[in-house]
């Protein structure tokens, strides 16, 4: 119960997280400025209440199935959540608290370093899906 729990999880933050990093923050950059704080903030209310309990829940999961079964693979997967957390709280909102303050060109810049790291989530989540499914 608890591995397709977590299987399911999984999957629908890679879905998430694709649709993110695909549509969702290069669409950042198309908004004009008067707007961009308020779709920025909009984003942001929006997307956390969605994102959060289904991360929180995979933690939980595999926290489980690594005590449960301490293997190399939940061991690996494990890691890469940890990658995944650490990636977001280190990196990616803090580069969404500094867009949310920016204007013009140092907006654009900010933007382009939040997609460019937001692959290490993307990826992570990906090959997570990957072991798990293999």
């Amino acid at each position: 119960m608890i591995f397709q729990l977590d299987i399911i999880l999984n999957l629908l933050l890679i879905g998430l997280i694709w649709t993110i990093q695909i549509v969702h923050y290069p669409l950042f950059k198309l908004i004009g400025e008067p707007e961009t704080l308020t779709y920025h903030a909009k984003h942001m209310s929006l997307i956390t209440p969605l994102v959060a309990p289904l991360m929180i829940l995979e933690l939980i999961t595999q926290s489980s199935l690594l005590i449960l079964d301490f293997s190399g693979i939940q061991a690996i997967r494990a890691f890469l959540l940890v990658l995944i957390w650490f990636s977001t709280f280190l990196i990616q909102v803090p580069l969404h608290e500094k867009i949310q303050k920016a204007s013009g060109v140092e907006r654009i810049k900010l933007i382009d370093q939040l997609v460019r790291t937001n692959w290490i989530r993307t990826l992570t989540w990906s090959i997570r899906g990957l072991m798990v499914l293999a």
